[in-house]
């Protein structure tokens, strides 16, 4: 980032263009901590002279906001980002339309480059001050009404840093809470993804439902307070799903030196697994985080009781279909949506791959991973996860090491089953009008079901070739046939 420092120091300089940095990078470098990206305003026009900056950083020039005049450059090859802003009177008049005083602080580019450049922050608003105090503190009454979107940004910096939100802000923000419904769905979305992908994820979530903000953002899950569930879960519908969120991470953590994860199979395959991109920017950890939030949504709509005890039957698919409204209300992209939904409708598929006390065929394995596709690691993370929240402090470590079992056996099989794959590539041994040509058939369910599963013994290597494929579908038929006629 220095080299991008110089660089912009000598770009502005040299064109005697009155430039500053602010934000979090100045914020971030006072604290000690390397920032990755850097806001600059300028008094220039951004959409010109952004173009230029852009040529000389060797970055791609992106727009952000034609009408306020913001521009984003992202560097190649590193891909660190520079925002670039206009300001029309003074730099101090400028800092006081920013939101928290560790945010409103500004340095002149010509002095970034020295070895005291702390030594030249403007800072007006003592943001250096609620720095030390480790407080993120609003620098006027009127931060919220102007962009309520930093109601959830208070929540993320905190977070971020470790910090505190300082009391008349906790306040001011309790007040303005409903103003969220103010703001574009899409920014709402970033905003809350962005907390969803810190560390802690069910602390944020925690500090933003004290705050009034989560009822805000999330009216489904709002229903979920005080739904009571059957002895074997410790907490309500509401809390089981905040500590969900708590016990993905953990399972996704993988630290051997836990007693609950030290015998969990997870390697660097896995950790880049979890890395990967999804959709939006977003990554699968991410991912799996909020469909654990929302896995049991739908408890609420569909709990009933009876002299066999409560049951919550189809939470799942309801569960899906209550958080696609939402995800779509929110402008989450069809891949997205698609993600999160099909985790939560499969979410108890792994507790159902095989009787208790055995483990899974290699033919459920193979259906499962046919169903979830590159899901099916991030539901076998979920259920662990949904386990160790529904149990709480009354987990049983014997209890625990049987699922973990069950899991490290279906991952070392999905394993198998991807590299046997690679080695011997899947090929349809029949098609359908084989089947119809060879056992005389019309098109039909039971063609459909014939073709599955030549498909799926083909897949475990339980069947090699189109003959044995047309004569185990005839010996099926015949065997049907005759279960037909004893009836």
């Amino acid at each position: 980032m220095n080299e991008i420092i110089y660089s912009l120091r000598e770009f502005f300089v040299s064109r005697s263009i009155p430039a500053y940095i602010v934000g979090g990078y100045l914020r971030d470098n006072l604290l000690g901590t390397e920032a990755q990206d850097v806001d600059v305003v300028a008094r220039c026009n951004p959409m010109e002279l952004g173009m230029e900056l852009a040529n000389r950083l060797n970055g791609s020039f992106i727009t952000l906001d034609k009408y306020r005049g913001i521009v984003r450059i992202v560097t190649r090859p590193s891909g660190k980002v520079v925002d670039l802003a206009c300001f029309n009177k003074s730099i101090e008049d400028y800092l006081s339309g920013r939101d928290f005083s560790i945010n409103a602080m500004a340095l002149n580019v010509d002095k970034s480059v020295s070895d005291e450049w702390y030594n030249y922050v403007i800072d007006p608003y003592n943001g250096r001050h609620d720095l030390r105090r480790s407080h993120v503190k609003m620098i006027s009454r009127n931060v919220f009404t102007e962009d309520p979107l930093r109601l959830l940004r208070a929540v993320r910096i905190a977070r971020k840093l470790g910090f505190a939100i300082e009391a008349q802000t906790e306040c001011a923000i309790l007040h303005d809470s409903s103003r969220i419904s103010d703001v574009s769905s899409e920014r709402i979305r970033e905003e809350f993804m962005q907390i969803i992908a810190g560390n802690g994820a069910s602390d944020s979530l925690r500090l933003l439902d004290r705050l009034g903000l989560l009822s805000c953002v999330m009216p489904d899950l709002d229903a979920c307070r005080d739904v009571s569930q059957p002895n074997a879960h410790y907490w309500d519908v509401f809390d089981h799903s905040i500590n969900t969120v708590e016990a993905v991470e953990r399972v996704m953590s993988g630290r051997k030196q836990d007693i609950f994860l030290n015998n969990l199979e997870y390697d660097q395959d896995i950790e880049s697994y979890f890395e990967q991109t999804i959709s939006d920017g977003h990554s699968m950890r991410t991912f799996l985080k909020l469909a654990a939030l929302t896995h049991d949504i739908a408890k609420p709509h569909t709990k009933t009781t009876d002299n066999k005890g409560m049951h919550f039957w189809g939470h799942e698919q309801r569960g899906s279909e209550i958080t696609e409204e939402w995800l779509r209300s929110l402008h989450f992209s069809g891949r997205g949506t698609a993600a999160i939904c099909l985790m939560i409708k499969h979410h108890l598929r792994p507790s159902q791959l095989s009787e208790p006390g055995s483990m899974p065929t290699n033919r459920a394995i193979y259906r499962f991973s046919r169903d979830l596709e590159k899901f099916a690691i991030a539901v076998l993370f979920l259920s662990l996860a949904d386990y160790m929240a529904a149990k709480g402090p009354m987990i049983n470590l014997y209890d625990w090491q049987k699922k973990i079992n069950l899991v490290n056996h279906v991952l070392c099989s999905l394993r198998e089953l991807r590299f046997s794959n690679i080695e011997r590539p899947i090929t349809r041994l029949v098609s359908g009008n084989d089947l119809m040509r060879y056992l005389g058939m019309k098109p039909g369910p039971k063609l459909g079901f014939l073709l599955s599963e030549i498909a799926e013994a083909n897949a475990v290597n339980q069947m090699a070739n189109k003959r044995e494929a047309l004569e185990w579908a005839k010996a099926k038929l015949t065997v049907e046939g005759e279960a037909n006629c004893s009836a």
